[in-house]
């Protein structure tokens, strides 16, 4: 039986390693849980419209584990968009 789609999933689905946005978005979603502030601002302010209820606001760290696979995947495979690497 097949449901509704997850938010992780949602999040994954939306993201894109290549783009400049999508990327900083992650970074700043990083930085608000290493300081842990403001993470479900930056999670409501995301790129891609997807507007996660207070309850699927609590499944950040999920989120974040798996973006960060894609990601680092993207890296590995030369298809990402690194901050600070590339040319103005």
């Amino acid at each position: 039986m097949e449901g509704a789609a997850t938010i992780t999933k949602k999040f994954s689905q939306a993201f894109d390693s290549a783009n400049e946005s999508h990327v900083m978005w992650f970074k700043l979603l990083h930085d608000s849980t290493q300081n842990e502030k403001n993470v479900e601002k930056v999670m409501m302010e995301n790129p891609f419209g997807i507007r996660p209820t207070k309850k699927e606001i609590l499944e950040w760290i999920h989120i974040q584990f798996i973006l960060g696979l894609k990601y680092s995947v993207a890296v590995m495979n030369g298809a990402a968009w690194i901050p600070g690497t590339q040319k103005a």
